[in-house]
């Protein structure tokens, strides 16, 4: 019989423990065919959890033998290092883009209610997060290329890669130098010419202080070895946490059909023991006398007959 194929009728001598045999058969068959469910890869492949084991460990065992060389380079970002980096996103870099967009389009502060507030919120917001997405997509996809230090290795690095970090530099050095001018602008127009020298200098600092926290955060975030183990590791343990509970439906099952068989043969013998009682009984009180003998010798009178004459 096949795995597809429904189980046969088990016999027994009770519906419900034949009820109960079916069901255990029926998770065993459960069971068994958890191995072989197809399942996505981390790429969107299909393979089976067996499969899926496999690469399980041989992915472990690769990033082990890394780890036991002094590799650093699978190791993952702390949380509290994202939420720094959001923090920073949001507490220093959008302020200092929503200062620069609304002096671009002159939002008067004294009234800044109105359709150039909004828009310059809207673009510090999209500028913001777009630098940012660029910023942590680029290092996430350029994480093949650190040596086991963590740090980029330029030496092995690809033309293409080579390439997007130097775009990426750029634009986040022209951001920078925008953001300078703008600033030493506005210092000397208001009569500050040395201050402006240095706040424009600071901001600069910040923008290019958050850009290079965005892009290291993701480019030292693990490794795309370890998002495999990840996400083997879910596929395993998924198959495992179900085994284990059928397991635990089989055994609370087979013991509930245990007690049914007991019961059941407890009743029997019972059964058969008030069976044997009663036909010793019947056939005692057959072979009893209808009325006890005569003391003198005389026989008893039969049951509906005269009686004998003195």
């Amino acid at each position: 019989m096949t795995t597809t194929d429904p189980p046969a009728p088990i016999p027994g001598p009770n519906p419900g423990s034949r009820h109960l045999l079916e069901q255990i058969h029926l998770k065993e068959l459960e069971i068994r065919r958890i191995p072989d469910e197809p399942v996505r890869g981390p790429r969107g492949q299909y393979m089976t959890r067996r499969e899926a084991r496999e690469r399980h460990d041989f992915v472990k065992a690769e990033i082990d033998a890394a780890e036991a060389g002094g590799s650093l380079k699978h190791r993952t970002v702390r949380r509290s290092t994202k939420a720094l980096t959001l923090l920073f996103l949001a507490v220093i870099d959008f302020p200092v883009m929503l200062w620069l967009v609304s002096s671009v389009f002159n939002v008067d502060w004294a009234h800044p209610v109105g359709l150039r507030l909004v828009i310059s919120v809207v673009l510090s917001v999209l500028a913001t997060a777009g630098a940012a997405w660029v910023l942590y997509h680029v290092g996430h996809i350029r994480r093949d290329d650190k040596n086991d230090r963590r740090e980029p290795d330029w030496r092995e690095m690809s033309v293409p890669a080579r390439v997007s970090l130097v775009g990426v530099a750029l634009l986040v050095i022209l951001v920078s130098v925008v953001m300078f001018v703008r600033v030493f602008t506005e210092g000397v127009l208001s009569g500050l010419s040395g201050l402006a020298l240095l706040l424009s200098v600071l901001v600069a600092l910040i923008m290019l202080l958050s850009a290079a926290l965005v892009f290291f955060t993701a480019f030292r975030d693990g490794s795309p070895e370890q998002e495999d183990l990840a996400h083997y590791s879910a596929l395993v343990h998924d198959g495992e946490r179900r085994q284990r509970r059928l397991v635990d439906d089989v055994v609370r099952l087979r013991m509930h059909h245990n007690m049914l068989e007991e019961r059941d043969a407890g009743s029997s013998d019972g059964r058969s023991a008030d069976g044997a009682d009663a036909h010793v009984v019947r056939v005692d009180y057959a072979r009893q006398p209808l009325l006890p003998p005569s003391s003198n010798g005389r026989k008893a009178p039969a049951i509906g007959g005269d009686q004998p004459t003195p």
